[in-house]
């Protein structure tokens, strides 16, 4: 199961969609505030992220239970905050401690819980070297 927590904050007024940062020193989880809710997700629970597809501010993280989650940080941020995340593609980013198999032919990462995302061929190799 999922490990997110979501907690309720006044942001002041009703609505108010400011998006504040959360540090976190230790890298273990990261941390999410937007929309008056604080998100807290363990790293190990990512299996991928990747581009929100209308909203270059966001991304989607697909999480180890296959759930999906919209957080309010691109993919830049993300790999910046969190180095255990690796760039796979332009729009992705993977947890190689989830990953169960490579296929190069088809240039996927296959999760352990069966979750696909594809890899670019100049980064396959990179990630092979490191997979092994």
């Amino acid at each position: 199961t999922c490990r997110a927590f979501f907690v309720a904050l006044s942001l002041g007024q009703k609505g108010d969609e400011k998006m504040i940062e959360v540090k976190n020193a230790t890298l273990q989880y990261t941390t999410f505030k937007s929309r008056g809710k604080v998100i807290k997700v363990e790293l190990e629970q990512i299996c991928y992220v990747e581009s929100h597809c209308s909203n270059t501010h966001a991304a989607v993280l697909w999480l180890m239970d296959k759930r999906p989650l919209q957080v309010p940080k691109n993919l830049r941020i993300l790999e910046k905050e969190n180095p255990r995340l690796w760039r796979s593609h332009q729009s992705y980013l993977l947890n190689p401690g989830n990953v169960y198999m490579l296929d190069k032919l088809n240039a996927t990462a296959t999760f352990v819980n069966g979750l696909k995302c594809p890899i670019s061929r100049q980064k396959f190799k990179t990630l092979a070297e490191r997979f092994a």
